[in-house]
Parts: structure tokens; sequence; C-alpha cells
């Protein structure tokens, strides 16, 4: 029986699905992995902790395509927001493959210039961190229904 057509984008999504995760601060990586392990558990994730490795990791990914994220979820300050809005620019800067992956910011900051900037500079969402650390799995929950069971995300396409 062939999947609904509704049904089709989410085995699309969840179809070698990979996230990364740019996050500085160890606590806050602790509570994103729980709720990822709970919320998310089809999807492999990498963990990275400063702007450098993200960039070296993304730039190791790009040489075999497969390898590439579905999501990019990055922590606004790594550890001040002119480092995280810096790597968000040159992650939108990169060929088509890498630049059309949506990056989603993940930020405790609440302030209108943070997520004006944050827009400005190509992210495809901004969710503000919860400061109750009950509220981070259900955060990661909705985090899942709509980037992984309502919008279609990008394919990518093979090099061979």
């Amino acid at each position: 029986m062939k999947p609904a057509q509704g049904q089709l984008h989410l085995t699309t999504n969840f179809n070698n699905a990979k996230l990364l995760v740019i996050e500085s601060n160890n606590d806050h990586w602790e509570l994103i992995q729980q709720a990822l392990r709970s919320s998310l558990p089809e999807i492999a994730f990498q963990h990275v902790a400063t702007a450098e490795d993200a960039l070296r990791q993304i730039n190791q990914w790009s040489t075999q395509e497969w390898d590439l994220p579905k999501l990019i979820m990055l922590d606004l300050c790594l550890p001040t927001r002119y480092d995280g809005l810096h790597l968000l620019q040159q992650i939108k800067s990169m060929e088509a493959t890498i630049s059309s992956i949506p990056v989603v910011i993940f930020s405790g900051s609440g302030a209108r210039t943070d997520i004006q900037a944050a827009y400005q500079a190509g992210a495809s969402a901004y969710m503000i961190k919860p400061q109750n650390p009950q509220l981070w799995s259900k955060v990661f929950a909705h985090l899942r229904q709509y980037w992984w069971e309502t919008v279609h995300l990008p394919n990518v396409n093979y090099r061979l």
C-alpha cells in the first residue's frame, strides 16, 4: 500500500534525517539532548560547541552530501551574539546545497533586535529557549511537529 500524500513528506523528512545542534552552553546541551531523545528518536543528531567546529563539520559533510543535516539548530550566543549571527551569515553564503538547509535560531534572548537580526541574516525560524527545564520537551515536541511532520525539508542531492 502506498503512503498517503500527507505521509509521503514524513517518510522523506525522516529518511536519513540528521540534525546539527550548535550550542556552547553545556547545561543547555544536556537539556536539548534529553529533549531530542524523547521527541525525535528517529533523528541522528550531531553536536558542536563552537562556530569553528560547526564550520569544520559542515565543510567535512559538504564533500559527502548524503551526510548533510536536514536542519540546523544554532544558539545565537556562541559565546556572543555576534558569533552566532556571523556563523549564520557564513552558512547562508555557502554553496546552495548547504545554504538551503533551514537554520533555526534557538536563543535565550527574546529581544526584538536579536530576533530581527537573526531573520535578516537568514534564519528560517527563531525559538526562545524555555526558562523552565520541564518545558524543553514540550518545545521540542513542537519543533518535531512543525519541522519534521508539517513542512517539507529540502532533499539532499547526492554527488557521485
